[in-house]
C-alpha cells in the first residue's frame, strides 16, 4: 500500500488543520506544538513526506497508544462524479459544462490562497471507461477499497449517475474496487 505518497498529493486545508486541532485538544494534546494556520504546514511532495507525517507528529495528534487489536480497517473514498457532461447539468449550465469550470474560474480568496487548483492528471471525462479503469488502479493501487459515488434524483431527474454506469461499471478493472452509492435526494438550489 502507498498510503502516505497519497496523502500527499491531497494537500493541506485550513479546515483539515482545525479538525486537526480540535481532535488534539480533546484528546488532551498539546495544541501550541500544531501548527495555527495552513500557511505553518510544510509544503509536501514525494521527496520530503517527512516533513508533514512523521510518527512525533502522528504520536501529538492521536492517542497511538489504543491498541486496535485485529480490527479489520476498510478505506472508503468519497467520489463527487461531476467531471463529466451530464444532460441534465448541460440543460442547466450550458453544453459541457462540468465542475472543471468552476474550478478554472477559481480565484485567491486571500494572500496564500492557492487557486485556481489544476488537476494532476489533467482534465478528464471520469465517464469513460478508460479514464475510469486509471482511478480504479490507482485507487486501489493506494489502498482504497471502496468507491462512494454521489448519486443524486431530484426534480423527478438522476443526474452525475454518468461516472458510476458508463465508467466505473464498464471498466474493465471494476472488481479492484467495490462501490456505495451515497444518494442525494434534494434539490441543490436551495440548501
Amino acid at each position: 500500500m502507498k498510503r502516505r505518497p497519497f496523502l500527499a498529493t491531497s494537500g493541506g486545508s485550513l479546515a483539515a488543520l482545525e479538525a486537526v486541532r480540535a481532535r488534539a485538544g480533546q484528546l488532551g494534546s498539546p495544541a501550541s506544538q500544531l501548527p495555527t494556520n495552513s500557511a505553518d504546514i510544510p509544503a509536501v511532495s514525494a521527496g520530503n513526506l517527512d516533513a508533514y507525517f512523521t510518527d512525533e507528529k502522528l504520536s501529538g495528534a492521536i492517542d497511538t497508544t489504543i491498541s486496535l487489536g485485529k480490527t479489520k480497517f476498510e478505506t472508503v473514498a468519497y467520489n463527487f462524479p461531476a467531471d463529466h457532461p451530464s444532460p441534465y447539468i448541460e440543460r442547466v449550465f450550458g453544453k459541457g459544462w462540468t465542475e472543471y469550470e468552476t474550478l478554472k474560474n477559481s480565484k485567491p480568496l486571500y494572500p496564500g490562497h492557492l487557486f485556481p487548483k489544476y488537476p494532476l492528471w489533467g482534465y478528464f471525462n471520469e465517464a469513460e471507461p478508460a479514464w475510469a479503469e486509471k482511478e480504479i488502479e490507482t485507487a486501489a493501487d493506494y489502498g482504497i477499497d471502496v468507491w462512494m459515488i454521489d448519486w443524486y434524483w431530484h426534480s423527478e431527474t438522476m443526474f452525475y449517475r454518468e461516472q458510476l454506469e458508463n465508467g466505473f461499471l464498464k471498466a474493465r478493472n471494476r472488481s479492484k474496487l467495490r462501490f456505495a452509492i451515497m444518494w442525494a435526494n434534494y434539490n441543490w438550489f436551495n440548501l
